[in-house]
């Protein structure tokens, strides 16, 4: 099965730009670890690439977390929650492609759930602050 890039939805797109082109790295994040998902035995390059997922949605996360803090959000907690529930689950993947498995459903596997986590994220979670960063000036 050919790879197909997860393009983009400008329904997506919070209006916050700092957030909005954050958002759009981590879709180029799972887009990568998507494409290079390597066969069982190329342990380096899976590692490599779940380590850049890794970092950039932890960079994303602490600016987003410092900006909510900044603007006085009330919701911080729960956000946090599911940032940290997001990291176990690449944590869990990583270790899943550690070991025998079937390369094509895993894959599929984890990028379902990377889209989806996505989507529900920015239009159930981050659209609780959208409204909130926007009046007090966030770029």
């Amino acid at each position: 099965m050919p790879h197909q890039a997860i393009l983009w939805n400008p329904s997506w797109n919070l209006n916050i730009p700092s957030i909005d082109s954050d958002h759009k790295n981590i879709v180029k994040a799972i887009n990568a670890l998507d494409k290079n998902l390597g066969e069982q035995g190329e342990q380096r390059l899976m590692n490599k690439l779940f380590d850049a997922l890794d970092a950039y949605t932890r960079i994303h996360f602490n600016r987003e977390i410092d900006l909510l803090i900044e603007c006085n959000f009330t919701d911080i907690e729960n956000h946090e929650v599911e940032h940290s529930k997001f990291l176990e689950k690449i944590e869990f993947y990583r270790a899943k492609c550690s070991g025998e498995f079937d390369h094509e459903a895993l894959k599929q596997e984890i990028r379902t759930y990377l889209l989806d986590w996505l989507v529900v994220h920015i239009d159930q979670t981050d659209r609780k602050y959208q409204k909130h960063l926007i009046a007090a000036g966030v770029q």
